[in-house]
């Protein structure tokens, strides 16, 4: 079978690492796959198979731009209708919501099977009214609708048939079994992961780790990623007074390692589609602590069972609940035996 993949770029994320996994399975199972992204890097964060036709078309800036003039607009479905139609494709997959309505549109006259999927929440993540309005047009024209979570796809079917939604949770990574953990020493280790932006309150994290961090001073926060809010967390970090206590990696690419080595989770997101960090730690075995954001979190955690929820946002709460569990060794370790039944759960 011949599967063409689109998305905006295979830069580090959850969506990116999702299309790159689902590509290289397929590749490796006999099909030929292009994966199609419109920035114009070839050096992608997730490694493909080098059977993978891969390309990269350099629209990403007309993307962003698409409403400054019919220019760029036209600019970009042009050169994404060349690029699809020359893959010959079965079926045409599309990831993340501004690509998934130019992919739509493209379609419209390629007439492939057409598969999307939205990779955040609908409601917290706003796009934009053009978009809006473009996604209200073109998504009820697409042959099948991914989303991640129930609540999301009640969400879509206020304009997509239900018939037409499929809730398709993101698959645990396993590449973690081989790795193997290091002897445990003196201190101990909260991590936490994703991008430095506002919508994984990484903010709110620090500030409730400052809270506890001189009734802990053996732990560590350690925080994986980076982002557009990097210096404003590094300088919160110092007005907090707990620079001794903090580490930012920067992306790490291959994140088991800190996970298998870590005491304790935390996601701190105001928002999230499906969120992998999560299910990553849990796969590790960890004890996690998640705000009950919208929406993931409550779909992926039993909370009491193997992590614990808290009301999202609360600061105080969150708080709370790093001190209950960074104080009580044996918590920590009765939700991290049953915190790895999530790979079970989400094969």
């Amino acid at each position: 079978m011949r599967i063409t993949l689109v998305i905006p770029s295979l830069h580090s994320g959850g969506a990116e690492r999702v299309m790159s996994t689902m590509a290289n399975y397929w590749a490796s199972n006999g099909n030929d796959i292009t994966v199609i992204t419109i920035d114009s890097s070839l050096s992608d964060f997730y490694s493909l198979d080098n059977k993978i036709n891969r390309q990269a078309l350099g629209l990403l800036s007309n993307l962003k731009n698409i409403l400054k003039g019919i220019t760029n607009s036209f600019k970009c479905i042009k050169r994404l209708h060349k690029a699809i139609r020359s893959s010959r494709p079965d079926v045409v997959i599309s990831f993340i919501s501004k690509m998934n309505i130019l992919v739509t549109m493209v379609n419209i006259q390629l007439k492939y099977p057409l598969i999307i999927s939205e990779r955040v929440n609908p409601t917290k993540c706003h796009i934009g009214w053009f978009w809006c309005i473009l996604r209200r047009v073109f998504y009820p024209l697409v042959n099948a609708l991914v989303v991640q979570t129930e609540s999301t796809s009640l969400w879509f079917q206020k304009f997509v048939k239900k018939g037409k939604i499929c809730v398709i949770p993101n698959p645990v990574d396993t590449a973690f079994r081989h790795i193997q953990k290091t002897v445990k020493k003196s201190t101990h280790t909260v991590i936490a992961m994703g991008r430095l932006d506002f919508q994984k309150g990484f903010d709110i994290l620090l500030k409730s780790f400052s809270k506890i961090a001189k009734q802990h001073p053996d732990w560590t926060l350690m925080v994986l990623g980076k982002g557009r809010e990097e210096t404003f967390l590094k300088k919160l970090v110092g007005r907090l007074a707990i620079s001794e206590q903090v580490v930012f990696t920067g992306v790490v690419k291959k994140p088991f390692e800190y996970l298998q080595n870590a005491d304790l989770f935390v996601m701190s997101s105001r928002f999230e589609g499906f969120p992998n960090a999560l299910i990553e730690a849990m796969a590790c075995g960890l004890a996690v602590i998640s705000f009950n954001c919208p929406s993931g979190p409550s779909d992926i955690i039993r909370s009491g069972i193997d992590g614990i929820l808290v009301k999202s946002e609360d600061e105080n709460a969150l708080s709370d609940a790093m001190n209950d569990l960074m104080s009580d060794e044996s918590k920590r370790t009765q939700l991290s035996i049953r915190a790895i039944e999530v790979t079970e759960r989400f094969k």
